[in-house]
């Protein structure tokens, strides 16, 4: 009797462990369109910004508003002045992609490298198998200059639908007080 009830508790665990943490489960749900845009330029001090305006935002996203209600700025780099790193770049993550216009600048602060800057612009996005959605070199003329590297809609689908290069100022100067 007493081998039963051994031989009954054991076969209960067994059954009663695969039951107590299933597997996990491959997520079968669509990822979210997550878009990241890079900029990168040649060594040295010179700061040059990224901004990235999103539907629905009153103030784009950079160095001077970090967050908006699509776009983080992760990395504002002003060069090797507070920076180890020779490497220059700045970029900035997407929550998701709402249906509407985006646009990206680039912004040259200040420097010391010789004019024209070449600033090499990327765009991605996650969970494409291509990801890599727009690249291009903007030249910045000037200290001080403004250029629009891309303006795209998305549709409600999440698919880019048109793009076009055509100047659209961003920048926010900071607030002083």
């Amino acid at each position: 009797l007493l081998m039963n009830m051994l031989l009954g508790l054991t076969a209960v665990t067994i059954i009663a462990l695969p039951l107590i943490n299933p597997p996990a489960q491959a997520d079968q749900g669509k990822q979210p369109g997550n878009m990241v845009v890079s900029i990168a330029w040649p060594e040295g001090s010179t700061d040059i910004d990224l901004w990235v305006a999103s539907p629905g935002d009153a103030v784009a996203v950079g160095y001077a508003n970090r967050a908006g209600r699509v776009f983080n700025l992760l990395r504002d780099d002003i060069g090797t002045g507070l920076d180890e790193l020779p490497l220059n770049y700045e970029n900035a993550y997407s929550r998701g992609l709402p249906a509407g216009e985006y646009t990206v600048n680039v912004h040259y602060y200040r420097g010391d490298v010789p004019i024209p800057v070449a600033v090499e612009v990327r765009m991605g996005r996650q969970g494409e198998p291509a990801g890599l959605v727009f690249s291009d070199t903007v030249l910045l003329q000037a200290q001080g200059q403004e250029r629009t590297a891309i303006s795209f809609t998305v549709d409600a689908d999440g698919k880019i639908v048109a793009q076009n290069k055509v100047y659209k100022p961003l920048r926010v100067l900071p607030k002083k007080g």
